[in-house]
């Protein structure tokens, strides 16, 4: 798949689009989604230690538009990296970002409802997950068999559903996302169309700091051929505080 790059810069943020091709697209094939991402900030730029509004669009021939309601909303997920300059923002826009496949299942699932990564919800963050259990195959069986039945006090009040359609493996394979995916701090990923995340407070001693978003939506395929889905990404470079 060739892939087309279009940039443009405005005030502090730089949008990067990656959009697949496909010229000789006929019937038969499925369309690519286009996905975008953009920010609502209140000063009209993003500042060091902020809450921060972001706010996604999908388009997609066969899937519809997300501003008719013909997304799902979980079905959308944006990445959240923090990167100490511009220079190491280089290798991650060279090529789209795969989502990782325990990520995907989550969002057929009803995971992102109590969890995220960093920001608290109705159950632990999946970063808090990661710092009380071990990694072994002894905890991911037990933390999958969690996922599938459901639990209680172990994080306080807050009782955990029991997820009976999820397929033993694919929980295991979530529980090994949790446990061994979330050791960088500096990115986590959060679920859905709209949302919000803070902006990390300012490092004196680096001050040079940026985020790198990115939107992704992988679509349904052609009816009765989901294996030929595709995926679209949309790409924003943030400098805070300029």
């Amino acid at each position: 798949m060739r892939l087309q790059v279009s940039m443009i810069l405005l005030a502090s943020l730089i949008w990067i689009e990656l959009l697949p091709t496909a010229p000789n697209q006929n019937k038969d094939e499925n369309h690519a989604p286009s996905v975008s991402v953009s920010l609502v900030a209140p000063s009209g730029k993003v500042n060091w230690n902020q809450e921060v509004q972001y706010s996604i669009h999908v388009s997609d021939k066969e899937d519809g538009d997300s501003k008719y309601d013909e997304i799902a909303n979980q079905a959308v997920i944006l990445s959240v990296l923090y990167l100490e300059d511009t220079t190491q923002a280089k290798i991650y826009l060279k090529s789209p970002t795969e989502v990782p496949s325990a990520l995907k299942l989550m969002m057929k699932s009803t995971c992102f409802n109590c969890h995220t990564s960093q920001s608290k919800l109705i159950g632990p963050t999946f970063h808090e997950i990661a710092a009380r259990y071990s990694n072994n195959e002894v905890t991911i069986s037990s933390l999958s068999t969690k996922v599938i039945q459901g639990a209680s006090s172990s994080w306080g009040e807050a009782k955990m559903p029991s997820n009976p359609e999820v397929k033993v493996e694919d929980a295991k394979e979530m529980v090994r996302w949790i446990l061994t995916g979330n050791s960088n701090p500096n990115r986590f990923y959060l679920s859905g169309l709209n949302g919000t995340f803070r902006i990390k407070e300012k490092n004196i001693k680096n001050p040079h700091g940026v985020y790198l978003l990115t939107a992704s939506y992988t679509d349904r395929g052609l009816p009765g051929k989901p294996n030929l889905s595709k995926q679209g990404q949309h790409v924003i470079l943030v400098k805070p505080g300029i």
